[in-house]
């Protein structure tokens, strides 16, 4: 592979706004990672829950790639922010993942737990957050089945995406060290909450 992202059948960036500030800092990251021409743009879906709408965008990338026949995708959310532009790491923990039935590999995310150190470069996880994932092909219908609850699970609605994968025993696998947070411009707190996890859970 020329790339790691090259592992990837498809690469998806769900934005709400093409000319908003974060899609155009998502642009140069892509850029950056040497991947933005291989990027397509999903228009984030609008709805009256905002929770609704990111979990109904990541389906639709999933829906779209399952159409293709596609064996696995990987989903940015516009927000996403890269810590690290190590291809070789990145490259050596795919290698890694091909051994295991994995539905889920994340770059980053708030760890809830670390299940195990599966290699020096991977670990098994339950987290949170999903602005930079990839999801194997044998978790798209269990995906795409899913219709929405709108009750909730420690204050969250199950409805939304990372509540759902959490709920539902994905098999979850990070790269370790982590290489993407989340940054919102209303939830400052996020990267904090992401760094200060995978120095509690996984160092």
């Amino acid at each position: 592979m020329n790339n790691p992202f090259d592992f990837f059948d498809r690469i998806y960036c769900i934005s709400m706004d093409e000319n908003s500030f974060r899609w155009k800092m998502a642009v140069k990251q892509l850029k950056l990672l040497g991947i933005y021409d291989r990027t397509e743009r999903i228009q984030g879906v609008k709805n009256g829950k905002n929770i609704t709408g990111c979990f109904l965008s990541h389906q639709l990338c999933v829906r779209k790639a399952k159409g293709e026949g596609v064996k696995n995708i990987f989903i940015f959310e516009d927000d996403f922010c890269m810590l690290s532009g190590d291809m070789k790491h990145l490259l050596d923990s795919l290698e890694n993942l091909k051994k295991h039935d994995w539905e889920l590999f994340y770059l980053g995310g708030k760890i809830e737990e670390k299940l195990e150190d599966i290699e020096e470069n991977l670990c098994s996880v339950k987290l949170w957050f999903t602005h930079a994932y990839a999801i194997n092909g044998n978790a798209f219908d269990k995906i795409l089945a899913f219709k929405g609850d709108d009750s909730t699970f420690r204050g969250h609605s199950k409805g939304q995406i990372d509540v759902f994968y959490f709920l539902n025993d994905f098999k979850m696998y990070l790269i370790n060290p982590m290489m993407a947070i989340q940054v919102q411009d209303d939830k400052e707190v996020r990267p904090h909450w992401q760094m200060r996890s995978f120095m509690n859970k996984i160092l």
